[in-house]
């Protein structure tokens, strides 16, 4: 009597049975057009952006304050109508607000100098290494604040009526100072700015330097002062475009 053997089933590798006909292919996710939103986000809640914005919120109206109270002090030191401290100037003297428009677009482009290199001062300083870089940070800071005084210098008329008029040093003497600064500002920089394209500052200071000769020597003429301010737009715009292009490199170079 023979006993038959009975055929053991074998048994299917993983790859075989992925690839059996008999069991369903998992589908395939498609690509979603639409995405649900992030989970909130913790500025959209307003007591947490109140708490963290505080200190920019108190600043803010410490500065406000400030402005209002200045009014307020000139208006009864120097007796003149509050309205003559806020309205703007071709306003209360009848004029086209076209009036002294090359001056206040050359306010406008000193600021933005100043707060372009003054903006990349604070970056420069957030970088994990700033002690390797701390004589761009000292440039930019510097540069900024030279614009900036700068801006306030032509935009108050420092120069031409409030020093020499009203406090009483000669116009000539505070050119001197502005020169000596402009002096040990270049030699104290002199290797950072001749790693820059310092052709466009050298054309700043000429048509500035320009413009400060024209305004000694020349009478006031309409002829004199079409040159004298015209030469003076020129550097500014290319004061401008140097520090523009300057803290953008440098930026750049820093991958910030």
């Amino acid at each position: 009597m023979t006993t038959s053997k009975k055929k053991i089933p074998r048994i299917k590798t993983p790859a075989e049975v992925k690839q059996s006909p008999l069991l369903p292919r998992p589908e395939k996710k498609e690509q979603q057009l639409y995405e649900p939103p992030p989970p909130e986000d913790k500025k959209s809640n307003l007591s947490i952006q109140f708490r963290h914005l505080l200190p920019v919120i108190i600043l803010s109206v410490i500065i406000g304050l400030a402005g209002i109270l200045l009014v307020y002090i000139l208006h009864i030191t120097v007796d003149v109508k509050i309205s003559s401290l806020t309205r703007d100037v071709s306003a209360l003297v009848n004029l086209k607000p076209i009036a002294g428009i090359l001056s206040n677009i050359g306010v406008v482009f000193l600021t933005t100098a100043a707060a372009v290199c003054l903006f990349a001062w604070t970056l420069l300083r957030c970088e994990a290494a700033p002690q390797v870089r701390g004589e761009e940070r000292r440039f930019m800071l510097w540069s900024g604040l030279i614009s900036f005084s700068l801006m306030l210098d032509d935009f108050f008329m420092f120069h031409d009526y409030i020093l020499p008029l009203d406090i009483g040093i000669p116009e000539k003497v505070v050119l001197v100072v502005y020169c000596l600064v402009a002096l040990a500002y270049l030699y104290g920089f002199a290797k950072t700015i001749l790693k820059t394209d310092y052709i466009l500052l050298a054309l700043a200071i000429l048509f500035l330097g320009v413009s400060a000769i024209a305004d000694q020597v020349l009478s006031f003429t309409e002829a004199a002062n079409f040159f004298e301010d015209g030469a003076k737009f020129f550097g500014i715009v290319f004061w401008t475009a140097y520090y523009v292009v300057t803290a953008g490199e440098t930026l750049r170079e820093r991958e910030i």
